[in-house]
């Protein structure tokens, strides 16, 4: 789910979305990654940057890849 976030994957993302059931949406990865997309959506660098701080697994190594296209 990040790795479409990150690459502007918009249609993919969204298609994605609306095959995540209520359970999958509660799991720690799955609500970290879409409070992630939030964050970049709303342009909302700050909240961003605390859940890259706080990234579950290696959700943060796959942020680390894409970091240098959200630094403002």
């Amino acid at each position: 789910f990040l790795y479409y976030v990150f690459c502007e994957l918009e249609t993919e993302t969204l298609r994605m979305l609306k095959t995540l059931t209520v359970e999958e949406k509660k799991q720690e990865p799955v609500a970290h990654a879409l409070k992630t997309r939030n964050a970049l959506v709303q342009c909302n660098y700050g909240r961003f940057f605390k859940l890259y701080q706080n990234a579950p697994g290696k959700a943060g190594a796959l942020i680390d890849v894409f970091i240098d296209k959200i630094h403002i």
